[in-house]
């Protein structure tokens, strides 16, 4: 599947005042992963999924996407999947070496 990453950001003017509200913006386009969508047989497999977890996305780890506890993030970064926006909740990069393997749940901000 072809899918974006966004991030949360604020613009600041030159007296580092906010312009506008916060708003998502592109990280990184078109990148190729492979989906999986979250089902009960998949969680007797895989014991370490969250509960809120709907989708599991494999991608290269030279994607720029952050932990969800990163300091520098004000909220965790979103996955666009086939135009739906869901929120990154965990970063497993031991699994498969050179890959990311990431949580997702619905996005509802």
């Amino acid at each position: 599947m072809i899918v974006k990453v966004q991030r949360h950001s604020q613009r600041y003017n030159e007296n580092n005042n906010p312009i506008g509200d916060p708003e998502f913006q592109d990280v990184a386009t078109g990148v190729h992963a492979f989906v999986r969508y979250v089902t009960g047989q998949l969680r007797q497999e895989e014991p370490g999924l969250l509960p809120t977890s709907t989708h599991l996305v494999r991608m290269q780890n030279t994607v720029g996407v952050l932990r969800p506890n990163d300091p520098t993030l004000s909220k965790p970064d979103r996955i666009v999947l086939n135009g739906r926006p869901y929120q990154v909740d965990a970063i497993d990069d031991i699994q498969f070496p050179g890959l990311y393997q990431i949580q997702l749940s619905e996005d509802m901000r």
